[in-house]
């Protein structure tokens, strides 16, 4: 069995600690969270009693450039999304980014672009978590059957 993807978290309120994080119950043999980023002290240590392991950070540029992190999860401000997301891109990091992805078209665009071809920037995952809640796929069974 192939190793667990290292993720990094940025961003440890309502969506990092309440979605991200309870997302990943049970699933630690395909990803474990090794570093967590948040600007607001008390979160980190939140962070840090409940997953001592974790590697914590203030600023996102150290939990960017920490070797152990794989893949950079992004549960900042909607504004933030695209800065994050193309820090950690240009630094050769995956990304999987919460939605909205961007404030602009031309933003995701941008971020596109980066994530493709063989320009030593890492790979690019928008997160839809909607899309698997039972009320969709309820209603997306409905149109399918016509």
């Amino acid at each position: 069995m192939a190793n667990p993807v290292r993720i990094g978290l940025v961003g440890l309120g309502r969506a990092g600690w309440g979605m991200h994080l309870e997302e990943l119950k049970g699933k630690e043999d395909k990803c474990v969270i090794v570093a967590a980023c948040d600007i607001i002290p008390e979160r980190l240590e939140k962070m840090k009693e409940r997953f001592p392991e974790v590697h914590t950070y203030d600023k996102i540029e150290d939990l960017i450039h920490d070797p152990d992190v794989e893949l950079v999860s992004i549960a900042t401000r909607s504004c933030d999304h695209y800065k994050h997301a193309k820090m950690a891109l240009l630094a050769g990091k995956d990304v999987l980014g919460e939605k909205p992805m961007c404030m602009t078209y031309e933003q995701a665009l941008e971020l596109k672009s980066l994530s493709e071809g063989d320009n030593g920037c890492g790979r690019l995952f928008i997160r839809h978590n909607r899309r698997f809640e039972p009320n969709f796929l309820f209603a997306k069974n409905l149109m399918d059957s016509g």
